[in-house]
Parts: C-alpha cells; sequence; structure tokens
C-alpha cells in the first residue's frame, strides 16, 4: 500500500504565501473600512467639501427635540385625592348643620321677643313677621355662622321656611355632591358637572331662594378632587421621550455641506464619528486589527494544519480558498459603502463547492468576524450591535449553506440552497429587531434584503461555477452530475457504437460507487470515472470482445503483438478524447491509471507460443499507463478487472464469482497495482466485501419461466 497514510503531505511555499495574501487583504480591506478620510474642521469654520457619514449614527441633538417635544405633548397625569373629597363631603354637611344652628338661634330671640306682640311663639311666621322681630344688622349677625354668603332675603325665608323644605334641599344637594366628589372630579369637567347639578336642582319644586341657597353650595363644595401626580406624570413624560426613535444620520448622508458653516451639534457628530482630524495617529487601530486577524488565521491554519492539511498541502485548493475569502473582502468592502448586506456566502459557497466543506464552515466563521468589523464602523460602535449581529447572521447563513451544499447534486439546487441559507440568516437580525423594539416593518424589510441578498449570491456561484471549474479543473458534485446524465453525447456515442462496452461500464460503476461509499471515498466520482474509463474502445469497438458478435474475433486473424498494441493502445485514446471534450482531470485520470501497469496476458501467452520458444518483450504488452494514484482510480481498477472476469465466467455461482473476485484483487496487490493508492488493508477487505455484495445483487437467481403455449403446441 502507498505510505501517505505514514508520511504527512508537506505544505509548499506556494500555501504559505497564499495564506500570507489572504491575512493581507483581508488586513487593507478592513483598515479601508475603519480608516475614513478626516477633515479639518471646527466650530465655525467653513467647510471645504461636503462631508458625508461612513456610517450609520445618531442624530443626538435632533433625536434630544424630538424627545423633549414628546415630553411636552405628554399631558398631567392626576389622581383621586380621597382625604381631600371626604374634606369638600364633610364641609357640605357642616354647611346644612350651619343652616339648622341658624334656626335655631333665630328661634330663642322669636321666643323672648314676640311676647306681647301678638306673634306666636312656635310654628311657621312668615318672612314678613321674622323681619319684624328681628332687623337686618342682626340677621347679618346671625349669617355670620353660615360659611357662605345668603342676602337677607334668603336668611328671612330660611327663617320662615318649614322643615321639611330644608331636609329637601340638603337631599337635593348633599348626596350629588358626595357622589361627584367621591368618584373623581376632573377640573377640566367641573363646569359642565356644576351647571348638570343646577339644571336639577332648578327642576324640583324648590322655592327659588332655597334653589339659589344649593347652588351656591354646589358652587362652593364640588371642586376638582383629582390632584397633580408628579411621579406618574415624570413617568409619563419619561415614558413617551423612550418611545421616540432616535434620529438616524445613515451612512452616505451629508453631514455639512460643502461651503457651509459647521454648527456645534455638526462638530459634534462628526467628532463622534471620528473624522475630525487630531494631531495623533490612529497606530492603535492598525495595531489592533493586526492582531485581531493574526488570531483569527492563527485558529484557521491550526484547523487546517490538524484536520485538513492536505488542503495546506494541495497548492490549488489553498490558491482556489485564497481567491475566494480575497473576493469575500472585496466584495463586503465594495457593498460596504453601498450599506448592503455582506457577500459572506459567496466565498464560502464556492470553497465548499471547489475546495471542502467543513474547511469552508471554518473559513465561514473567520470571514464572518473581519466583514462584522466593517459593519460596527470605528470608535465605540466597531464591536457593538450591527458587527455582533452581522457575525452572528453570516455564520448562521455560511454554515447552513455548507451543511445543504454537502447534498447538492445539481447548480439549480444550489440556488435553493442560498435561499435556505438567506433563511437562517436572516433569523438573526429578525430576532436581534424584535429585541431592540424594532418596528415590523423595519424587521420584514431587514429579513427581506438579507434573503434577496443571498438568493442573489448563490445565483452568481452558479453563474460562475463553470468558470471556476474550468480554470482550475476541478469536478464538482454538480458537473459530475452532469456527466452522468445518459444524454452525455459521450455516452450516448458509446452506448450506440460499443453496447457491450456501454454496458460493462454501467456494472463497474455500480461495483465502484457502492466500494467508495463503503471506504468513504467519493462515490459520484466512481461513478462517473467508471461511466468513461474505457471511452477509448470507440475508436475500434469491435476490436473489444463485448463488442464482437458471437463466435466473430478478429484477434483470430491478427499477430499477437499487433492485437496487444491496439487493445493497449484504448488507454491513450480515451485519455485523448476525454481531454478534447474537456473532462475534469479527475475523471481523466480514473481513465488513463483504470489498467495500471498490468500485462495483456491472453496476448502475451499467445505471442509466447507464437514466437517458438524465442524471447519476448514484456513491455510491448503493458499498459503505459501509471499505476492508480488515488482511491477513487484504485476501486475502478479494481472494479474494472472484477467485473470483466466474473462476466467472463460460464456459471457465475456465487462461489465462483467469490473465488474469482478475491483472487483477482490478491493479484493486483502482489503485482504491487495498488502500492501508490493510498488505501489499507481495512480498505480493501471492505472493498472486496461491498465487490462480493453488489455482484450478489446483479446475478440472483431467476425463475425458469415455461415456454409459451404456442410453442409447446408447435413442437408437438
Amino acid at each position: 500500500m502507498a505510505k501517505t497514510r505514514e508520511k504527512k503531505e508537506r505544505i509548499g511555499f506556494v500555501s504559505i504565501l497564499v495564506f500570507l495574501a489572504m491575512i493581507v487583504v483581508c488586513y487593507f480591506c478592513l483598515v479601508a473600512i475603519l480608516m475614513p478620510e478626516r477633515y479639518d474642521v471646527a466650530i465655525g469654520s467653513v467647510s471645504e467639501k461636503a462631508i458625508t457619514s461612513p456610517r450609520a449614527i445618531e442624530d443626538t441633538a435632533v433625536t434630544e427635540a424630538l424627545r423633549e417635544a414628546a415630553r411636552n405633548k405628554t399631558g398631567a397625569v392626576y389622581k383621586l385625592d380621597t382625604d381631600l373629597a371626604e374634606t369638600y363631603i364633610s364641609d357640605a354637611a357642616a354647611f346644612f348643620h350651619s343652616l339648622r344652628a341658624f334656626r335655631q338661634s333665630a328661634a330663642v330671640l322669636r321666643a323672648t321677643r314676640s311676647m306681647g306682640t301678638g306673634l306666636p311663639e312656635d310654628g311657621v311666621l312668615p318672612a314678613e313677621s321674622w323681619e319684624s322681630l328681628i332687623g337686618r344688622e342682626e340677621l347679618y349677625g346671625l349669617l355670620g355662622e353660615i360659611p357662605l354668603d345668603i342676602t337677607a332675603e334668603e336668611g328671612y325665608y330660611l327663617l320662615s321656611a318649614e322643615d321639611n323644605e330644608l331636609l329637601r334641599l340638603q337631599d337635593a344637594v348633599l348626596p350629588k355632591l358626595t357622589t361627584s366628589l367621591e368618584s373623581g372630579q376632573d377640573e377640566r369637567l367641573l363646569q359642565a358637572r356644576l351647571t348638570a347639578c343646577k339644571q336639577e336642582l332648578n327642576a324640583t319644586t324648590l322655592d327659588k331662594r332655597l334653589v339659589a341657597i344649593g347652588e351656591k353650595a354646589f358652587e362652593n363644595y364640588l371642586r376638582p378632587t383629582f390632584v397633580l401626580d408628579e411621579r406618574e406624570t415624570e413617568e409619563a413624560k419619561a415614558k413617551a421621550a423612550l418611545a421616540v426613535q432616535p434620529k438616524e444620520i445613515r451612512r452616505g448622508d451629508v453631514i455639512v455641506e460643502e461651503g457651509a458653516v459647521v454648527t456645534e451639534a455638526q462638530y459634534d457628530i462628526l467628532r463622534r464619528l471620528e473624522l475630525v482630524r487630531f494631531r495623533f495617529a490612529d497606530m492603535r487601530l492598525y495595531i489592533g486589527t493586526g492582531v485581531l486577524l493574526a488570531c483569527l488565521f492563527l485558529m484557521l491554519y491550526i484547523y487546517l494544519l490538524r484536520y485538513r492539511r492536505a488542503i495546506l498541502a494541495s497548492p490549488k485548493k489553498m490558491i482556489i480558498t485564497g481567491v475566494a475569502a480575497a473576493l469575500t473582502m472585496l466584495l463586503s468592502l465594495a457593498l460596504n459603502a453601498l450599506g448592503r448586506i455582506p457577500a459572506a456566502l459567496i466565498g464560502v459557497m464556492l470553497i465548499a463547492l471547489l475546495v471542502d466543506g467543513r474547511a469552508a464552515m471554518m473559513v465561514n466563521v473567520v470571514l464572518s468576524f473581519c466583514v462584522a468589523l466593517m459593519a460596527g464602523g470605528r470608535g465605540a460602535t466597531m464591536l457593538g450591535y450591527d458587527s455582533m449581529v452581522t457575525a452572528w447572521s453570516m455564520i448562521a447563513g455560511g454554515q447552513v449553506a455548507v451543511y445543504l451544499l454537502g447534498r447538492s447534486r445539481s447548480r439549480s439546487s444550489i440556488i435553493l440552497m442560498g435561499l435556505f441559507a438567506g433563511m437562517a440568516a436572516a433569523v438573526v437580525p429578525a430576532v436581534a429587531g424584535i429585541m431592540t423594539i424594532k418596528t415590523a416593518a423595519a424587521i420584514l424589510l431587514g429579513a427581506g434584503w438579507t434573503i434577496g441578498a443571498n438568493l442573489l449570491y448563490a445565483i452568481f456561484v452558479v453563474g460562475t461555477l463553470a468558470v471556476w471549474e474550468n480554470i482550475f479543473d476541478i469536478a464538482t458534485d454538480a458537473r459530475l452530475n452532469e456527466l452522468s446524465n445518459a444524454n452525455n453525447p459521450l455516452l450516448k456515442q458509446l452506448m450506440a457504437e460499443a453496447p457491450g462496452t456501454y454496458h460493462h461500464s454501467m456494472m463497474t460503476a455500480s461495483l465502484a460507487e457502492s466500494a467508495a461509499e463503503a471506504i468513504g471515498a467519493d462515490p459520484l466520482l466512481c461513478r462517473v470515472g467508471a461511466y468513461y474509463h474505457d471511452v477509448g474502445k470507440l475508436r475500434r469497438p469491435l476490436y473489444f470482445k463485448e463488442n464482437q458478435k458471437s463466435g466473430e474475433n478478429i484477434h483470430d486473424t491478427l499477430p499477437a503483438a499487433e492485437s496487444a498494441a491496439i487493445i493497449i493502445a484504448h488507454l491513450k485514446d480515451g485519455v485523448a478524447l476525454l481531454k478534447r471534450h474537456k473532462l475534469p482531470s479527475s475523471v481523466v485520470q480514473i481513465a488513463l491509471e483504470h489498467h495500471g501497469t498490468t500485462m495483456a496476458a491472453y496476448f502475451y501467452h499467445k505471442a509466447v507460443k507464437e514466437a517458438g520458444g524465442k524471447p519476448v518483450n514484456q513491455k510491448n504488452f503493458r499498459y503505459p499507463g501509471a499505476r492508480p494514484g488515488t482511491k477513487e482510480s484504485a476501486i475502478v481498477h479494481l472494479a474494472d478487472s472484477c467485473e470483466a472476469a466474473v462476466r467472463s465466467l460460464d456459471n457465475p455461482a456465487k462461489e465462483a464469482v467469490e473465488e474469482i473476485v478475491v483472487k483477482i484483487i490478491r493479484g493486483k496487490i502482489d503485482d504491487g497495482q495498488l502500492a501508490a493508492a493510498p488505501l489499507a488493508f481495512k480498505d480493501i477487505a471492505l472493498i472486496q466485501l461491498s465487490f462480493l455484495r453488489t455482484f450478489t445483487g446483479m446475478m440472483h437467481e431467476r425463475i425458469a419461466y415455461p415456454e409459451p403455449l404456442a410453442a409447446i403446441e408447435g413442437k408437438s
């Protein structure tokens, strides 16, 4: 077996150079974003050019003005003061008590003064009689005990009124006052309530003078019981201010017009964006960016060295990885100026399709954090909300894309994978928008941009994939799947002109594909390689036994050396034909190596007989191809020999098939044909087991069907 398992692949200078180039490209892309142009401006100076914002930033002055307006617009919050309501109700009750006290005081004077006047000492007296007993000055003295301003006419009527009239007045006023005060009286609705109470009072049958006293009671005791709640008012104002969306200056918005005088607010924005030129260099930012990139790419290098060393050892794979990463950063740099979604998915999908899925996942993490720095801008926001959301969105979309691409077999499915990746990437900003209380419209718009952009990136990858495949000679699953289509011109020609070879190729493909799955090789490459491994026979199809009619063999009339030369030539003819049709080199390699350096034994032995004891040069009877150098090439090599040998059996019983398969594989090992292939003995055992299982399925016993009735009758 090959010693590649024991000897680690050597990492060449080109791979190291490409890796360093990736770091340099990422560094300069980041510096281009993180180092915006600076301006010599001050408050009151005239700007020589229009100054635009390199990133989104809040306009604090406008935002604070809007919030102050919201505070002022928010009305005061009032609460019911139950103690105040009880006080007003108590005062109103005291008022009616004072009316009774006034009448009692007047009754005492009546008892002492009515003797000798002919007026009764008790009972109801008309107002005129009371006026003769108590003068106006003395009446005003008695009315002083009442807390309201009562006129003399109203006072004399109070003395002449019956007790039940006063009770009716109290019942018409005090309950309504109590209800209004206890339920809460708003100052803004006070006049309307007072008017309603007076109207109800006037609708009674009370004397107009009692009604006037009742109206005075309403006016005096019906007062607001809702008082200002300062704490709730401040909270309401603060809530209104908080609800104001910050006024944002977007990327590309003009902050200062050309020739305009820089205001204090504009200078504050320029200072926060770090667009004002100061007397110090940004060495810390340069150094910090370099250290961050060094850490990220060191992590990537260690991963590749430990788990994907073959990629580091392959200049072609490293160049593809480097170009894809550089393309991602450069496109993200260009799109960042437009404020669009970063283009990380392009590089990740290309690496997954052209190099390796797991390596693409790790590159995705590194590029996600690099591009996230672009989204954050400078200063305090560099590693803030935008950076965090961008990083996790790209990681989510990229990982989903790589996972799904491992199951894609066509170019159209790649576009579908891009759609799913975009949906995964859109989840992160959508959730972040919900957490930061963004509007539903803003969340949906952002999700739509993310999904649409990633879908376009996938379309771009599909559109350029053929270019990448041809430039780097890569056999992607999509390309191999297209080559396996029976409508491919070469396969159609093989089926029409060399049907026996076509059938042999299909059987070999079934054997190779199953064996590849058993040992973890590329089953699709094995299948396609087996389809095309014998296309060289198209030049002389009838010189190969599987295409000859029964009993006819052209080689019976040819010398052994000439027959061998024709048979061996199909290798060179096949390679030339595959290259002319621009098939991937991995498929061409399988066609070149599928016979290894084995000998055309039948014609060699025939030549020995024809030589009559003279020496025969074995070199003329050996295939000039190389021994299989990959797992896939070795599998097709074994499958081709085993299928041809089993097909030649007269009685392909299970035991006979097993015996010849074991014999063929053992012979290949002994002949050194598998010495260059990266196969362990365990792999060969699994390949042998897979072959036997596949042959069992191909050559299962069939029921012997009876002859048709017409045929039986014809024999009788």
